[in-house]
């Protein structure tokens, strides 16, 4: 949700960009680089349970570390576009839309959620003049712009790994991506359908989460303990 905000705040900080394309192109690198920090601290953070000893402590770093670092690329993947296409197909007629609506209903005025005439504060404020959105010397991990050679004569180079990443995410992965489009979508649409029957297998638990190793006398008395105070008393180790 914080990811969220921040995507919107530059999106309306960039409204003196006129072209959808260009107005997309900053948002990703403010707003997608911005977040990526927050996000990769608290990904790590949770990871780093995952050495853990204590199987429930474990599955719980490892879960919550997937789960942010799938927000964050599918926030930054989906908010860029949803914020242009509301842009271009919902704002121009929300006016006329909410007026149909406080005449039905009666409702009190409503501001776009993309316009800064309400009293929001900027999450993310970046100082930069109309029409400079790409002349700064911070040198963004993939290019996307059509065509930028990566070095210029006369001018510093971006460095070895930067340069390698970028022909690497461009050549191999964006490209590929946009010539294959259709096969993506179709691949996307078929994990969409995968994960959705595993989901409806999803039972409950039968049992707490394991704190300990099963072989331990800790956990071992702490099974004792759950299977006794049941409704169903059982004891499978008992004599």
């Amino acid at each position: 949700v914080d990811d969220v905000f921040v995507f919107i705040s530059t999106f309306r900080q960039a409204s003196h960009l006129r072209q959808p394309r260009e107005r997309m192109i900053y948002t990703i690198k403010t707003a997608g680089r911005a977040t990526f920090l927050t996000s990769f601290t608290t990904a790590a953070a949770y990871a780093a349970n995952t050495f853990s000893q204590i199987p429930a402590v474990h599955d719980f770093g490892l879960f919550m570390a997937l789960i942010v670092s799938c927000a964050w690329l599918w926030v930054s993947v989906l908010m860029p576009a949803a914020l242009c296409i509301w842009t271009q197909h919902v704002e121009p007629h929300e006016h006329d839309w909410m007026n149909c609506v406080k005449l039905v209903l009666g409702l009190s005025a409503s501001y776009s959620p993309l316009s800064d005439e309400d009293d929001d504060v900027a999450l993310l404020s970046v100082e930069m003049e109309p029409g400079s959105c790409d002349t700064d010397n911070d040198a963004g991990i993939l290019s996307l712009t059509v065509e930028t050679p990566l070095f210029h004569t006369g001018q510093q180079h971006m460095g070895v790994v930067s340069t390698k990443l970028q022909w690497g995410l461009k050549h191999l992965v964006a490209k590929p991506a946009v010539r294959h489009r259709k096969t993506v979508l179709g691949i996307f649409l078929l994990v969409l359908v995968f994960s959705a029957g595993c989901c409806c297998l999803l039972r409950p638990a039968t049992h707490a989460p394991l704190l300990f190793r099963p072989d331990t006398n800790l956990q071992t008395l702490m099974a004792l303990r759950s299977n006794l105070s049941g409704q169903g008393i059982s004891c499978p180790m008992c004599s």
